[in-house]
């Protein structure tokens, strides 16, 4: 059988292939090995492009701008209270002292202070007639002290 120019003998059609040009992607060497091969870098080709996109996003859309930082409106560098708390326990404070009482509060639970039941050798007071009679001079100048600090209004 003649096909082309060429004798073909039984079912060898080898030489029949010589007649064809050269295919162009023939001379290109080989990019896959063989399929896995393909499906991996096609999908490594698609991880590769979307990383491109991300980065490009994040280039147009970052995640935090830097900005210079602007003082406020009436800002001291060193205030004098550092929180409105402190404000309020210091005035809580002067109010205690000008009524009279101890700056802060003190623990009536605690007994380091209580007098005790030992025998005391010279004692501030002889009498207990004595005692009260201080105690009362003591609280008649302490009203007096208060009604001088009290405030009118």
């Amino acid at each position: 059988m003649q096909k082309r120019g060429k004798i073909l003998a039984g079912e060898d059609f080898s030489p029949l292939t010589d007649t064809y040009p050269l295919h162009p992607l023939t001379l290109e060497p080989r990019r896959h090995l063989d399929q896995p091969d393909m499906l991996r870098k096609r999908k490594e080709g698609v991880v590769d492009e979307m990383e491109q996109e991300r980065q490009l996003w994040e280039k147009a859309n970052p995640y935090f701008v830097e900005r210079r930082w602007l003082k406020p409106e009436g800002y001291t560098e060193a205030p004098v209270y550092a929180s409105v708390g402190e404000v309020k326990r210091e005035k809580r404070r002067n109010a205690r002292i000008k009524g009279g009482l101890t700056a802060d509060n003190v623990d009536i639970k605690d007994d380091k202070h209580d007098p005790t039941t030992q025998y005391v050798k010279s004692p501030t007071f002889n009498s207990k007639s004595e005692l009260n009679l201080n105690r009362k001079l003591k609280a008649y100048k302490e009203a007096k002290n208060l009604e001088a600090n009290q405030e009118t209004f």
